[in-house]
């Protein structure tokens, strides 16, 4: 067996086969509207090798923390009103354990509101079932430092207002056959979760445009001023960096113009830490003279060559 077998056989044990899309427990709390397109009209696009990995990681810190509760259920299926989901571990006869990987540098992060939510999902599910008063627990690993899972366990309730609002949240969802669901009121083209700057880049939901047409689809208000604030910091640091830019420039146009005229090949100038390095190439280059056209075939000629437009000027400026 080669590098190359294995390195195949790698990735296609990581990518394996692709889950049709459905509806899923896990993102119940999410814009309903973002599911029933995704379930209807998936993005296309495939997750990195490195998503991947992080995914196959946490199943086997699963498959550890399974090995410690022998009489856990492992991806036990529930269903709330069609939609389902897959608790990582179920321990007869009410109890819902999920397991998420994690660094130690995150730890302070935790419990996620995503991860929360999600266990809450799977508690409605149980209770939906038939399970009065499920209980739910959120277990960290670090990667890093498992032994740190013992100080990151929290508890998970659902009181009876949670349970009617994901009840009808799927009910919402599974009925709606031909058309999404409506736009909550309380969402705009301009904030999240439909558009925004998150970790200082630009953030659209992927079907923008299926909601709010072409209200802000080139650019939503929230990217500009997001935007305009980082580059309102880095003004400051590209002066500089065009000063340098400039000097470097001059620097470079001085040793050619030297070379250039004493018929030198190469030069190096030193200094105590850096050098430079300017050396001549061994073919010439060729390029089009349009001066020398110009000179012996007339303006004229060469007019059919030449296309109008209008340049487009962007500026970005504080208000």
């Amino acid at each position: 067996m080669t590098v190359e077998e294995l390195r195949e056989r790698i990735e296609q044990s990581l990518k394996g086969v692709p889950s049709p899309p459905r509806y899923r427990l896990s993102q119940l709390r999410e814009c309903l509207r973002w599911q029933w397109y995704e379930v209807r009209n998936p993005q296309e696009g495939e997750s990195s090798l490195t998503e991947l990995g992080h995914y196959l990681k946490g199943r086997l810190f699963e498959d550890w923390f399974a090995s410690l509760i022998p009489q856990a259920v492992r991806q036990h299926e529930v269903s709330l009103f069609g939609i389902k989901g897959h608790i990582d571990l179920f321990v007869p006869p009410d109890t819902a354990i999920e397991v998420k990987t994690t660094t130690t540098q995150s730890l302070a992060f935790v419990p996620h509101y995503d991860h929360i939510a999600q266990l809450k999902a799977y508690l409605a599910a149980l209770r939906f079932d038939g399970i009065n008063d499920p209980k739910g627990f959120l277990v960290y690993i670090p990667a890093d430092n498992p032994a740190l899972s013992l100080n990151y366990i929290y508890p998970v309730t659902l009181n009876d207002g949670e349970y009617e609002v994901l009840c009808l949240r799927a009910k919402t969802l599974i009925e709606a056959e031909t058309e999404p669901p409506s736009i909550p009121d309380n969402y705009s083209p301009d904030r999240l979760p439909c558009s925004g700057v998150v970790f200082n880049a630009p953030y659209r939901c992927p079907y923008f445009e299926n909601c709010w047409g072409q209200i802000g689809t080139i650019v939503p208000r929230s990217w500009v001023d997001g935007l305009g604030a980082e580059l309102a910091r880095m003004d400051e640091e590209m002066a500089k960096f065009e000063k340098v830019m400039e000097a470097k420039s001059e620097v470079e146009k001085k040793i050619k113009e030297v070379m250039q005229e004493r018929g030198l090949r190469e030069v190096v100038i030193s200094g105590d830490k850096f050098e430079i390095v300017a050396q001549m190439a061994d073919k010439p280059r060729k390029y089009l003279d349009t001066k020398a056209l110009k000179e012996d075939f007339g303006e004229e000629v060469l007019r059919h060559y030449f296309k109008e437009f209008y340049p487009i000027f962007i500026r970005w400026r504080k208000k």
